[in-house]
This record gives structure tokens, C-alpha cells and sequence, in this order.
């Protein structure tokens, strides 16, 4: 919240430099010297303000875009890296950016698991594991109770975690055929070996952390981790659009039950407020 303020502030007072002359409030800038409106000059103290370049009244254009783009990425850099922080957002990328989770193919019910995962409503709350049936389940006890970074093939120590280790990989754009028949080994094969296993992977943390529910059809679903190796392999096209804006919103206001049978996020997104804690780890999602 306290970034919103800033930012807010900084293009206040970057519009205010540009409003005419018969504008009320440039009326009234004579006035904001005397001591009773000190409001304006204790706005002007705003740091994003104060780092941009003299003089202030005639930037160039892009300038203060461009200042609060590299003070969001500064903030989160400094959030991911924070010894006592966000685990959520330290688990995401060190780029801002939207995380292709929301955008690369795949079925509903795999991106659910993933977002769910990114969000920490995935294990949820702490329940006792159907799997070794003497622990509570929560994210540190099902990667090592299911030797995750075993069954993936990556390296136990991987910062934050084996999952998402991988999903910090993701590509964000469709390798083109060219690059795919000169070295396949980067995309391709890679993903070829690892993508089905984390989709299944994510199928059984989901049916510990909910032993109610029926998963016979999702166990035997042929398509499971299949979309996303197909587009990658570029017999899907064209490359899906980047997410728009009319879904994350409601990602932000369901809960735990909603999501878990959210089905309606296939090739959607949205611009997420920057004020809002909960959808923080989609923002980089960021990943980057």
C-alpha cells in the first residue's frame, strides 16, 4: 500500500505541471506558500518525486513511467531477498512480470493447482497427511513427504523449493521452429521430462489435501501436462495472447473451495492492483 501512495502521489504532481493555467488548483499555487496549505509542499516531498531528474516541471516522456517501474522492481527485489518475508513472493521470480501459469495451455483444473500452489491456498490449511497419515500437511512436509525433488529430478537444495524452482523456468514466449530443429535440448527435451511429472505431482498434493474429493477422472485424463508440451513443440499455434483483463479479479475474491474447482482460467489474466497482498505473488507472478 505504501508503494500505491507513492506512486499515486508521483503522477499527481507530474499532472499537476501540466494543467493550464485557468485550473483551480494552478489558481491556487500562489496560496501554498503560506503555512495553513502546507499540503502541496509536504506532497512534493515524495521520494519517487525527488528522484526524478531537474527539472521536474517538463520531464520527458516515458521518464516517470519508466522511475516507478524501476522502484517496483527495487521493492520487490528487496521483498524476495528480505530474511523474515513473504514466502509467497519470495518464491516467485526476481522480474516483475505476469506469470505464464496464467497463460501457457493447459487444463483448467492444472492451472488451478498452480495458481492455488503460487497463491498458498494449495495445501491450505493444515490437515493431517493422508500420505504418511502422522504430520500435518503444509508446503515443507509434502516436498519432503513425496520426495519431490527426487520424483522431479532437480537438486534438493534448488532455492525457494523444487516446484517452484521449475515453475520459475517457464518459458515466457514460444521457442520458434527454427531454434527448436538447430537445439531442441533447452525446450523441448526439458520440459518433455519434467512437465508431466510436476502436473502429476501436483495431482497428488492436491488429492492429499483433499481426501473428499473424487480425482478418478483427472488420475486417467490422457491431456494431463500434454498442452503446454505441444505448444511448446509448436503444434499449437498461434503462441497464446498475453492474459487480459477480466479474471484475476475474481481469483482475489474466491476462496479455497472456489478455486478448487475454478475452471474457467484457460488462455485469461489481468492487470493486478498493486494494493492488493493477495495476488502480490502473481504480480511476478513473477515472476518474473
Amino acid at each position: 500500500m505504501s508503494e500505491r501512495i507513492v506512486t499515486l502521489g508521483a503522477k499527481f504532481l507530474n499532472r499537476l505541471s501540466y494543467l493550464p493555467d485557468d485550473a483551480l488548483i494552478t489558481m491556487l499555487k500562489p496560496f501554498f506558500t503560506n503555512k495553513r496549505f502546507h499540503q502541496l509542499p509536504k506532497l512534493q516531498q515524495n521520494k519517487l518525486w525527488l528522484s526524478l531528474p531537474e527539472p521536474r516541471d517538463s520531464l520527458p516522456s516515458g521518464a516517470l513511467k519508466k522511475a516507478i517501474s524501476d522502484m517496483r522492481q527495487q521493492h520487490h527485489i528487496q521483498n524476495c531477498n528480505a530474511s523474515k518475508g513473504n514466502i509467497l513472493i519470495s518464491a516467485c521470480r526476481l522480474q516483475i512480470g505476469v506469470d505464464p501459469i496464467l497463460w501457457l495451455p493447459m487444463t483448467a483444473r492444472e492451472r488451478s493447482r498452480l495458481i492455488r500452489w503460487r497463491m498458498g491456498w494449495l495445501p491450505g490449511k493444515p490437515q493431517r497427511c493422508s500420505n504418511c497419515s502422522n504430520t500435518c500437511t503444509s508446503r515443507h512436509h509434502l516436498i519432503d513427504c513425496l520426495d519431490v525433488a527426487s520424483v522431479l529430478g532437480v537438486d534438493p537444495s534448488c532455492k525457494p523449493n523444487p516446484i517452484d524452482f521449475l515453475l520459475n523456468r517457464l518459458p515466457r514466449r514460444q521457442p520458434s521452429p527454427r531454434s527448436i530443429i538447430a537445439d531442441p535440448y533447452p525446450a523441448v527435451i526439458y520440459w518433455s521430462k519434467h512437465w508431466p511429472v510436476l502436473a502429476q505431482l501436483m495431482l497428488d498434493i492436491d488429492t492429499i489435501c483433499h481426501p473428499e474429493e473424487d480425482f478418478t477422472t483427472s488420475q486417467t485424463d490422457p491431456e494431463l501436462g500434454q498442452q503446454f508440451l505441444q505448444w511448446l513443440d509448436n503444434r499449437i499455434s498461434p503462441s497464446p495472447p498475453p492474459p487480459d483483463s477480466n479474471t484475476i479479479s475474481a481469483i482475489s475474491n474466491s476462496n479455497d473451495s472456489n478455486f478448487h474447482h475454478f475452471d474457467d482460467l484457460n488462455n485469461s489474466d489481468s492487470n493486478i492492483p498493486s494494493n492488493s497482498s493477495i495476488a502480490d505473488p502473481l504480480v511476478t507472478l513473477a515472476s518474473g
